[in-house]
């Protein structure tokens, strides 16, 4: 017996259709722990839509790149970030100055969202550009700069495409800032 595709129901699998579905099921849930800070899916599918709403002017169709520990502005930015209709460029925490410039460069970033334990390696890697991105502070220590960002953004959510064009990019140990093949 044959399945008929057609007739099945489907859902395009796309990176940000996850929290959609979390916000509509689990809505007032904790969906994020991060230090004293909580948010709900709810709460945090907004901010992710709202951090998306701020990006898509500023990013003017080209990648953003994130260098955050493992925190919740890393999280939202894998969300809002697609949402803003462009690529995530995620940098690995642990490259020097160098390495960043190159990535920054060779992926053409529009905006740098970084959290401020970095400032001093932010500095050292946009030194090194001719023409170094938007930075954006964000994170424990930004002065609130990020929190700004996201209170006055008007939520915004472009749907990434399914196939066929880059949502992320990301590099790999070993080959010291060259992006994947």
């Amino acid at each position: 017996m044959e399945t008929d595709l057609a007739a099945l129901s489907f859902e395009p699998l796309t990176p940000v259709s996850y929290l959609d579905r979390a916000a509509a099921a689990h809505g007032d849930r904790t969906a994020v722990i991060d230090g004293d800070r909580r948010w709900t899916y709810s709460e945090l599918r907004d901010r992710c839509r709202r951090l998306a709403g701020a990006l898509a002017p500023l990013a003017q169709h080209r990648p953003v790149a994130v260098l955050a520990p493992n925190t919740h502005v890393l999280l939202e930015a894998n969300y809002g970030v697609p949402w803003a209709g462009v690529p995530l460029v995620a940098v690995n925490t642990r490259l020097s100055a160098g390495e960043v410039a190159y990535i920054l460069e060779h992926s053409e970033a529009s905006v740098l969202v970084h959290d401020p334990v970095f400032d001093e390696l932010v500095g050292k890697a946009l030194a090194q550009l001719d023409a170094p991105p938007q930075v954006i502070r964000a994170g424990d220590g930004d002065n609130g700069e990020y929190e700004a960002l996201l209170a006055g953004a008007t939520p915004q959510a472009i749907t990434p495409p399914t196939s066929g064009r880059c949502c992320r990019s990301t590099t790999r140990p070993g080959r010291p800032g060259a992006p994947r093949a």
